[in-house]
């Protein structure tokens, strides 16, 4: 009798065995149910011993077959997507990572990114971030650019809520500052734009999409943990970040909904040079 972890142990080696073997695994397993009946005939028997090996025999040449038939599935799933997916937990790695990937697409690249400033951000003014945030402004001109900022109810109004230089790191504000300064010279070929929105997802991520890659293109989604900071007040900052290689459109197109529904809200405004300016010293 065959126990359920012998059974176990089977099926495992089973599944592993190099597919040319496997007809020779079906011979064994026919062969051996015909030598049985072969047996019984030569000898006038029929008893229930011999039964069970003939149908014990038959299962389990059944289940090989599934077994095998289910492990050919998942590797033809795996060959079949293309999905690379990396884990970067610190901070100045994935900002290179993301540097490198910008620097590399083609003329006419989409670049889409959400960033969320609803709560405190205690990320530091990191040097890798701002060559991140270069890396997209030298492609101004050549790609696509496109960022959400979400903002809560009265930081989106202009008149009663707070300026943005009040509560976003000083490296975004330059960033966007640059980025409005050269929107004249690109627009006209290129979007080049940065949107306030009401906040909806509490999250940050990017979209980059080369021409003629859609669905696919690649992705960053940034993991965010709260921290304490003095006072006992809570804010956010960045835990690690995903990168994730999706040329076969599996994951992307999710969240290009997520943008686009962002870029779709009827509370949507632009972001203006004035309300990133630093204040001009009354004159004495």
């Amino acid at each position: 009798m065959v126990r359920p972890k012998g059974l176990r142990s089977v099926l495992h080696a089973v599944s592993t065995l190099p597919s040319a073997l496997f007809p020779l695994v079906y011979a064994i397993l026919g062969g051996s149910i015909i030598a049985v009946v072969q047996h019984n005939a030569s000898l006038n028997l029929v008893n229930t011993y011999e039964g069970l090996q003939i149908a014990l025999l038959a299962v389990l040449a059944v289940i090989v077959y599934l077994v095998r038939d289910v492990a050919s599935r998942i590797d033809d799933l795996h060959k079949s997507s293309k999905l690379i997916v990396d884990y970067y937990g610190s901070p100045r790695d994935v900002f290179a990572a993301g540097r490198r990937i910008v620097e590399s697409a083609q003329p006419g690249a989409w670049i889409r990114v959400v960033n969320s400033f609803v709560e405190s951000d205690a990320s530091a003014d990191d040097q890798a971030q701002g060559i991140w945030l270069d890396s997209i402004l030298d492609r101004l001109g050549t790609v696509h650019y496109h960022r959400i900022v979400q903002l809560t109810e009265q930081d989106l109004d202009k008149t009663s809520g707070r300026s943005l230089r009040e509560f976003v790191a000083p490296n975004y504000i330059a960033h966007y500052r640059r980025t409005l300064m050269a929107q004249p010279a690109s627009h006209s070929l290129f979007v080049t734009r940065i949107d306030a929105v009401p906040a909806r997802y509490p999250m940050t991520f990017a979209i980059i999409q080369n021409p003629g890659e859609p669905p696919g293109g690649v992705l960053l989604v940034q993991i965010s943990q709260y921290v304490q900071q003095a006072g006992g007040s809570t804010a956010l900052s960045m835990a690690g970040s995903f990168l994730i290689r999706d040329p076969d459109g599996q994951l992307v197109p999710h969240f290009v909904s997520l943008f686009t529904s962002l870029a779709n809200s009827s509370r949507l405004r632009a972001v203006t040079l004035d309300e990133l300016q630093v204040p001009a010293l009354p004159s004495s």
